[in-house]
């Protein structure tokens, strides 16, 4: 795979770029295990990298996955993140709310979990414990015409919702999300017509771990197919250092992997998290590119 981020334990990965046959979606994390089913007539269109799913709200589309293959979307691990792309085609119209992925069908039971816009342009992670009250609501106010990068990350009992990059809202759930459900992108798995989304979503990908914000920033930036080695590079060297409390010295491994990276202020600007964990457990002052 060869992205630049740490991709450890990343269970299930949708680029929709062409793999998998037709109009389905193969997982690009695991291949042969999770290939997403097209019931109606996605299609592909320029996306944040590469080609996107295009749904089209009139043909009832949806991307979906059987609850018997679909164990690994479960959100079921005591760590873990959800990442995605989204851009709805036009304003939501009322009394409606379009989803982008989950494993709900309209009328829930058991436990589910949905991502989705409602009418007023507000972003929604929801996660139900028993089908009937939301244990985690989480929202943001975003526009949803424009490129929206989410990430809902899940780190113990905090769970955090990111959008482009920057923490938007936090909640607290101690159970974990192990019923039976189908998966479905685009719509709710048992289709509804206030539930279809209508426009693009690309760059799914579901890990069994938390994901750092600098993490989140770097697929962002690059997507989950991005590769830039000198950056993996840094990144891998400030987790040995906070990992092993050696001394202040070889901060100068990153500082000066950094240095390479100059010329690129996109690329530099996702370390400045890294480093200033670094500071933090070094005690040093102003580590910097």
């Amino acid at each position: 795979m060869g992205a630049w981020y740490d991709q450890a334990q990343c269970v299930a990965a949708y680029l929709f770029d062409g793999e998998g046959a037709g109009d389905s979606a193969a997982n690009w994390a695991t291949p042969g295990l999770g290939v997403l089913s097209d019931t109606g007539t996605v299609g592909r269109s320029a996306g944040a990298f590469g080609d996107a799913a295009d749904f089209d709200k009139a043909a009832a589309d949806i991307l979906s996955l059987a609850a018997a293959e679909a164990s690994v979307h479960d959100l079921s691990y005591l760590n873990w993140a959800l990442v995605v792309y989204a851009k709805h085609s036009g304003a939501v119209t009322a009394v409606t709310e379009p989803t982008i992925v989950g494993k709900e069908p309209h009328s829930p039971g058991g436990k589910t979990y949905r991502l989705y816009v409602d009418e007023h342009g507000a972003l929604y992670f929801k996660l139900s414990a028993d089908g009937s009250t939301y244990d985690v609501s989480l929202s943001a106010s975003i526009t949803v015409t424009n490129d929206n990068y989410i990430a809902i990350v899940a780190e113990g009992a905090t769970i955090k919702l990111y959008v482009n990059g920057e923490l938007e809202d936090s909640g607290t759930y101690s159970g974990t999300n192990t019923e039976a459900q189908d998966f479905a992108v685009g719509n709710v798995s048992d289709d509804n017509f206030a539930r279809r989304w209508n426009g693009l979503v690309d760059e799914l990908a579901i890990f069994a771990r938390a994901l750092g914000q600098f993490e989140v920033r770097a697929i962002m930036n690059s997507g989950l197919a991005g590769s830039d080695p000198a950056l993996t590079s840094v990144i891998v060297d400030a987790r040995s250092l906070l990992a092993a409390s050696v001394d202040a010295d070889d901060l100068g491994i990153i500082t000066g992997a950094a240095a390479v990276l100059e010329p690129d202020v996109d690329a530099v600007s996702l370390l400045n998290p890294v480093l200033d964990c670094v500071d933090l457990v070094k005690g040093e002052a102003d580590v910097t590119n």
